[in-house]
Formats: structure tokens, sequence, C-alpha cells
């Protein structure tokens, strides 16, 4: 039903004529704005993940039904890129839900929020007859958009919350005071109006870090400071460098609360590197630290926390505050009555260490695939100290737990410029060869040691003098080969070999890699023609004598047995324990992680999966219980069930046994049911010498239940002659 005020050819007018700009609102200003650079601009400032959109959108917007699955919707249209998002977006965040919205000034709210919202007023929009229940989609605002002046949630007389009486606000419901033009007196403008006008006005870089700094920030904050807009007004404060109002929210905000204005640093560190910001952001916290520490200790000068406040403020255990005070970096004190407190210099003078090596890092040699966390945070910043790491990445909404450190090289005593010195990767281009090849060779003893210059753990440097002369005195296997476009260095060495030319060092020789020979031995041979008549023996790919070698046929992998018997890990290892498959390491194959099945035994295994039944599903067709199954036939050891990891089965000749047992016999309990009967009546037929029982000399599976023949129970005439069961 639409409000009496308004017409519903009034609304559809509204909703289909374009509206002045002047008319609109500062929410869906601000909403078409972010409309037209979110997904450029804005998205970079809110965070990459589409899940963070959520939490901006229920701070500007409010709580709107619907905005979480419009938020997954959004995050799968990035990947299939078939989705057009944006006027989804634009139509959500302007107020458009499941029914159709009624608009007044380009205001587009939901008709189900005109019951739920009752705490905003504007005295100016009840007299102009624009009711401010229309502004529920404004909950997030503390002032009216329309005339800029304070909402009222009270009767300014007695203080009594308001009543709607229909769509009439005159009076107090419990005083009966009267509102009058002296109550409309305009206020000051609040944050969300600074931010709209910052956004009119095209400050796009202002409006970023505004939202950025109050990204960070609202983790800090319980939801309902961060809806009473004083956050957005603590970050419009520092980065316009108003002090004083900063200062008096800050304590404000901060008083005899968990909270401290050292998050509210870490922010500052996250969002900006300049370290103008950061100076002042210091000085801010040295300011409040008094009134954020408060206690019955604190003096006027002090500059400390307590220590729980210091544990919550650094994300960190007790003992990892005392640790860092045994290394140094925290100075901890104790006041009378056992009250230990942690001085605010130090912890800023560890905050600024940490800052102080994060722009440095680019000028140094770090590999940053290789960080750190920090789950050894003492001994991570002792080695920060030492100047033997750094810190790579310091994310502050964790506190200290979202540092994350880098190993430095070793300080080498060669500098790069040095022109008279190649590395390992340099040589190797120049000897045609790879470095790998090259550290063999140094760890075999072929390179002498004292021609090679160690620089850190494994990094070895040498003189170009050297290399020159190590280049043109011998050659790798690996450069005769690049020479021939790839022949195999095999088939280059069984050639040199049926010349009689042998490597000076090689893998039979001294461990080495790749042979190398003396360059002047095969300067001379034209390998081209050599390999065109193959009068040389080649051992590539061969065995030696007497070597059984190895059969496929014979032996199947893991793999193999996997797909040949259609089973995971667990049961494969099920099988080898039951002994179903002999796992061996078959001749010709050293023993190493792959596993071998003699193929006799896979086919033996994939025979018996082929004719094997479960047991519930036998069960299940014989129509007998689980528990009369394994008292027939288990019980009495006619036959075993094979349990393989979570199945249970029975092998073929088994599965044609137990279908001809029960064919021919049935359990009193069975017969029961079958012939409707009441219970135990076969068993009083047993008792009294009506129908005899199934002998053990008949059948093995009445060890230990009584069994009847099948043909019997159609022998009932006396005491049912109607039943019949086949």
């Amino acid at each position: 039903m639409y409000p009496k005020c308004v017409t519903q050819a009034g609304v559809l007018k509204m909703i289909r004529a374009p509206l002045p700009i002047e008319w609109e609102s500062p929410k869906s200003i601000l909403m078409r704005c972010a409309h037209a650079n979110f997904f450029d601009q804005v998205a970079d400032v809110l965070g990459k993940d589409v899940c963070e959109l959520t939490g901006m959108l229920d701070l500007l917007c409010g709580s709107y039904t619907g905005v979480n699955e419009l938020m997954r919707n959004i995050q799968r249209s990035f990947a299939s890129n078939l989705v057009d998002y944006r006027p989804l977006f634009y139509r959500q965040v302007a107020g458009i839900t499941e029914q159709r919205p009624f608009v007044v000034r380009s205001i587009e709210v939901p008709y189900q929020e005109l019951e739920l919202v009752r705490h905003r007023v504007c005295l100016l929009c009840h007299q102009d007859k624009f009711h401010s229940k229309i502004f529920a989609d404004l909950r997030a605002f503390t002032h009216c958009p329309v005339h800029r002046n304070q909402f009222i949630q009270e009767c300014p007389n007695c203080g009594t919350s308001y009543e709607w009486q229909g769509f009439q606000f005159k009076k107090c419901s419990r005083c009966k005071y009267t509102f009058k033009s002296k109550d409309r007196k305009k206020q000051s403008l609040g944050s969300e109006l600074e931010l709209y006008s910052m956004i009119l006005e095209g400050k796009n870089d202002d409006v970023s870090a505004a939202l950025y700094l109050l990204r960070h920030l609202r983790k800090y904050f319980e939801p309902e400071v961060v809806r009473s807009g004083i956050v957005l007004g603590i970050a419009l404060d520092f980065l316009a460098g108003r002090n004083d109002q900063l200062l008096n929210k800050l304590q404000a905000v901060y008083e005899g609360g968990r909270d401290l204005p050292t998050r509210f640093l870490m922010s500052c560190f996250s969002v900006s590197s300049s370290l103008e910001v950061k100076e002042r952001a210091s000085a801010i916290v040295r300011a409040d630290a008094p009134v954020c520490g408060a206690s019955k200790y604190a003096g006027p000068k002090q500059n400390w926390f307590r220590l729980e406040q210091a544990e919550y403020s650094l994300n960190i255990t007790n003992s990892t505050l005392r640790a860092l005070h045994s290394s140094g970096f925290l100075n901890i004190k104790q006041l009378p009555k056992s009250v230990n407190i942690v001085l605010i210099d130090s912890l800023l003078n560890l905050m600024a260490r940490v800052v102080e090596t994060i722009p440095a890092i680019k000028s140094l040699k770090v590999n940053p695939l290789k960080g750190i966390h920090s789950q050894h945070l003492q001994k991570n910043l002792e080695s920060v100290r030492a100047s033997e790491m750094v810190v790579y990445e310091a994310n502050w909404r964790l506190g200290l737990k979202g540092l994350r450190f880098a190993k430095l090289c070793a300080p080498s005593k060669f500098t790069s410029g040095n022109s008279h010195l190649l590395d390992i990767s340099q040589f190797a281009a120049r000897a045609k060869t790879y470095p790998d090849a090259l550290r063999r060779a140094c760890r075999s003893g072929f390179i002498s040691s004292e021609n090679i210059l160690k620089n850190g753990h494994k990094s070895y440097t040498f003189k170009i003098d050297f290399v020159d002369a190590f280049v043109s005195e011998f050659c790798f296997i690996s450069e005769l080969n690049s020479k021939l476009k790839g022949r195999g260095r095999t088939i280059l060495s069984a050639i040199l070999k049926s010349r009689d030319i042998r490597p000076l060092s090689g893998p039979e020789i001294d461990g080495a890699l790749v042979p190398i020979y003396r360059r002047s031995d095969v300067e001379h041979l034209n390998l081209n023609a050599l390999l065109k008549n193959p009068i040389f023996e080649s051992n590539a790919g061969r065995k030696h004598e007497g070597v059984e070698l190895f059969d496929r046929s014979r032996w199947a992998s893991t793999k193999q047995a996997k797909e040949m018997l259609s089973v995971n890990d667990q049961e494969i290892k099920a099988l080898v324990d039951l002994e179903y498959l002999v796992e061996s390491t078959p001749p010709g194959r050293k023993k190493d992680n792959f596993k071998y099945f003699s193929h006799q035994s896979v086919m033996f295994t994939a025979n018996f999966f082929s004719g094997a039944v479960p047991v519930k599903d036998l069960i299940a067709e014989l129509g007998i219980s689980k528990r009369e199954f394994y008292l027939r036939f288990v019980s009495s050891g006619i036959l075993k069930v094979v349990t393989i990891a979570k199945r249970v089965l029975i092998g073929g000749e088994d599965v044609s046994f137990v279908r001809s047992d029960c064919a021919k016999f049935i359990s009193l309990r069975n017969a029961d049911s079958l012939t409707n009967s009441t219970s135990r009546h076969f068993l009083n037929l047993v008792n009294t010498d009506r129908i005899r029982p199934v002998s053990i000399e008949q059948t093995l599976s009445a060890t230990h239940i009584n069994l009847v023949e099948r043909s019997m129970v159609n022998l009932l005439a006396v005491e049912m002659p109607e039943k019949r069961i086949f």
C-alpha cells in the first residue's frame, strides 16, 4: 500500500521522469559517482576481494536484503564475464530490492523499510510534507541531506522517543510538547556530508585516502561506533590535519574501551608511506596516551600503556611481549601494587624500526618468495636488528603478527661493479654448459679451490682471467653436443672413446656431472663424419652381462594396478595386507618410491573382484538380516568375508552357495514374517515336534541358527491353510 501523501500515479511518474541533480540525495550521488569509478579506481581502494565490498556497502547504504547474494553474483561474474553486473550493482545500492520502491526527490526506498525505520526525523522535511521516513536508505547519515540539519530522535522537552501517529508528527505523545520553528535550528554538517561534498568537488585522491583509512579503522571499532559516523570523522580529521578535533574524537571513542590509539597509528602506517604522515600520527598517539592508558596510576605526563592494552594493541601474547622486553625491543616497568606498564616510547620506536626497513628493501638483495612469517617474532626482530633480515611486508591490521620477513644474502666482499669477477652463471654461459655442471666440477676438485672465490653460502665467483684460460684449454661434452644439434652426450662419449680419447673429469672418474675433455684432443676430429660411419660401440641404455632385464609383462606398477582393479590407494594397501597383491622389487629396477606387483597376483585379484558381491547387497537380495547372515555362514566357518578398506565383499563361489542354501532353507524368524504369523510361531511348531528342523548333516549353515526347509512352510494347512508364500 502506498502512503497517503503519495499516489500510485505520482510514484510511477517520479520513477520514469528524470529529476534535476540538485534534488538527488547525497547517497544517490555518492553511489552514482562510485558506480562510474567503482570497478576501476575505488575497487583498488576498497580491496581486490569482492567480499570486502559488502562491509563498505553496509556502512554507506545500510543493511539491505539481498546484498550478500548480489556480491556473490558479482564475484561469479568476474570469472565468467557473462553478466553485466554494473546495472545490478547500481540498482542495489540505490535501494531497489525485490519490491518496487517509491521515490521522492530521486530517493528510492523499499516499502519494507517504511515500517522498520523510525529513528530519523527532520522537522523541516515534516513542514514541507516530505516525511523523513522516506530517507530510510540514509540511515548512515546523521543530518538531513535535503535541509542539512541534524535529525532528532527524541523529544527536546522530556527526552521521550517520538511516536508516529499515521503519517502525522505534531507533538510528543508523553508531554504533548508541540514542535515549533525554534526547534528547526540548522546544525553543523556531518562527516558524511563532508565526504559527499568532496565527491562533488572531484577530489578523487582525498576520497580514496579517506575510504582507504576508513576501511582499516572499521576493523578496530564496534558496529555501533562505525554507524554513528565518528569513525569517518576521525579519518577526515586526520587527513585534513585537524588535530584538535581528532584528539577529541579519539578521547571520546577510546575512553573505557580496549581499543587503543596504537591501532589507529597502525592504520595510518598502512595507508601512506609518507614519513610526515607517520610522524604526525605518532605525535597524536603520544599526546593521547594518558587518556587511552586511563588508570589511577596515570599521571598527566605519563606516556605508557598497561600490559594487557599493549598485548591487544600489538596482537601478541604475554609471553611474546616479555620476550621482546628481554631482547630490548620494549621497555616494561612495574608500578606499585604489581601494575606492569609498557612505555609508549619503546613501542613507537619498535614500530618505527620496522617501518624504516620496508622502503629500503628494494635496494637490498632479497628473495621475496622466501618470506618468513612471524612465528618466531623475537628471533626475526633480532635478525632485523643485526641486518640479517628485513621486514618484507607489514599488515598492521594484524598487529605484529602481520609482519613478513625476508632473509638477506650474506654480505659479499666483492662489489657487483667489479668487471674482473664473474659469477657461476656467467662462467657457464662462456663454457656453453649449465651451472650445476660447474658446481659439481668445483666439488670434485677438478677446478681447484685456489681459483674459487666464495660469495655467500652456495655462490661461487671466479676471476675473469681464470675463466678465459679454462675455456681455451678445456671443453664440456655439452658444448660438443650443441655443435652437433643435440645428437646425445652418450653417443659422443662413445665416439671419443672409440678414438681412444678419455675425459679428464666425469661421472666415472671423480663424480662430476658432465665429462670434461681437453680442447686440443677434440678440435682435430670431424664428429659429423664419425656419426655417419658408426664404427663405434655405444653402451647407451644397455645393461651389463648377466643382469636380468625388467619385463613389463610380468610386473605392474601401482598406477596400473589401480586402473585394472578400480581401487584407490587405501584399498591397494588393504589388498597387500590381505596378501592378495604380491609386492616386490622387479629385477632391473632399483628400489625406489614406486611399488610394483606381480602381474599374476593382479590378475588373481581382478578375477576375485569380477565375481565378488558386497555383503549388504547380497543381504538385501536374499531378504535376510545381517545377524542371520553372519550366524549362518560366517560364524559356522562356511565362508569368509573379505574386508577391503570400507568395502565388505564375498567371493563369487561363496555367493552361489549362499543363494542355493537360502533357496532350500529358511530361518524360523523369516518364516514367521513371510507367513504373517505371530512371533515365535514356527519355534513353537518345532518345540512341539510338528516341524522337524534342519540338521547339521543336511547343511553346515544350521550350526548356530534353527532352520527349516522352505517346502515345509507350505505344509501348514492345519494352522493356516490360506497362507502360501509361493
